[in-house]
C-alpha cells in the first residue's frame, strides 16, 4: 500500500513539473508574440 502511495506522489510531481515547464514556455512564447505585436505597431 505504502509504496503504491509513493508511485502516486512521484508520478503527481513530474506532472506538476511539466505543467510548470509548459506553461513557462507558453508564458515566454505569449511575451515573445506580444513584443512582435507591439513592434510592427509602432
Amino acid at each position: 500500500m505504502i509504496p503504491y502511495l509513493f508511485l502516486v506522489i512521484k508520478l503527481d510531481l513530474v506532472l506538476v513539473t511539466k505543467l510548470i515547464i509548459h506553461a513557462t514556455e507558453i508564458k515566454l512564447l505569449l511575451d515573445k508574440t506580444h513584443r512582435l505585436i507591439c513592434d510592427s505597431l509602432q
